[in-house]
């Protein structure tokens, strides 16, 4: 919690990410921690946890009228965008001697909200050998990836002169944190930059359906390669995520308290992620090769592609 903390007060002050700073702070640790039986508990209830308990908050931070102010083809369009590129992960992965899961990370990560995203969808996978590997180097690329987007996807914008709509669904469609999707928008305009969070909102609310497809999907897998087959049961921390957003789409929650659940949910996925660093065998992540690391920017640009299609013809 402490590392947490501090990764939350230094992150600003020299201008990376709080979550990538807590996973480095993690990954710096792993050689101290990871075989210190006194500390192997708590960990795993971090990286468990506290994680399903920082996702479950999120749900506060969206609602039902989020969708209706996109419209039905917006939707149709994220949710186009968010199924095929898991797809191409879950499909093409096979192909290149990687697992079907790490598609299926990696994908989630890129189409829906980077870090937090690849650790709900990381929560609800079967175990795999370097799973936890895998997680950290998908948010150390993911969050690369936004930090470039948040600089070259607003000049995008302007140079194939997007009007004030098409540069907020671009911007919060594509960059893949929350806060690097809304000070691209706000660098444009501040209502390019409220439109740009509105989108970027939607796509994290996808997150449910998307865990949940997921969870039958890697079920159904392990059934027919006749491995033990459980019988779907929808995860605790999911259920949580659903109704909290029912209950902020049917009344005024107020600012504060959303405000408090926000902060408390960061805290969460902060210290979460200080332990899946601690984890993660750091010389594996420097031996993983470039094909993972090539699969993930194949990714992230599919998104790019499809959503410039859409608000460009």
């Amino acid at each position: 919690m402490c590392i947490a903390l501090a990764a939350f007060i230094f992150a600003p002050m020299i201008g990376v990410s709080s979550t990538l700073l807590a996973l480095l702070c993690g990954i710096a640790l792993s050689f101290a921690m990871t075989n210190a039986s006194s500390f192997i508990a708590g960990i795993g209830f971090s990286s468990s946890t506290i994680l399903r308990i920082g996702i479950a908050l999120l749900g506060l931070s969206v609602s039902f009228a989020d969708f209706s102010a996109l419209g039905w083809t917006g939707l149709c369009v994220i949710g186009f965008a968010i199924a095929g590129v898991i797809g191409l992960g879950f499909y093409c992965a096979p192909h290149l001697k990687l697992p079907r899961a790490f598609g299926a990370l990696t994908g989630g990560a890129v189409a829906i909200c980077g870090a937090s995203a690849a650790m709900a969808i990381g929560s609800i996978l079967p175990d795999y050998k370097d799973k936890d590997r895998d997680i950290s180097l998908t948010v150390i690329i993911i969050t690369a990836l936004s930090t470039l987007g948040m600089i070259l996807y607003p000049m995008t914008a302007h140079v194939l002169g997007l009007n004030v709509e098409q540069t907020a669904f671009f911007l919060g469609g594509t960059i893949h944190d929350i806060a690097q999707s809304a000070g691209a928008g706000y660098s444009v305009s501040d209502e390019v930059g409220a439109l740009s969070v509105l989108t970027k909102m939607v796509r994290v609310a996808y997150i449910v359906p998307v865990l949940f497809a997921l969870m039958i999907v890697f079920q159904t897998c392990a059934a027919q390669g006749g491995e033990n087959f459980r019988y779907f049961k929808l995860p605790l921390f999911l259920v949580v995520f659903f109704a909290l957003m029912l209950i902020n789409s049917a009344i005024n929650v107020p600012d504060v308290i959303t405000a408090y659940a926000g902060a408390l949910s960061k805290a969460a996925l902060l210290v979460a992620m200080v332990a899946i660093g601690i984890k993660t065998d750091f010389k594996a992540l420097i031996g993983v090769g470039w094909t993972r690391v090539i699969f993930i920017v194949a990714q992230a640009l599919l998104l790019v592609i499809i959503m410039l299609a859409y608000v460009t013809y």
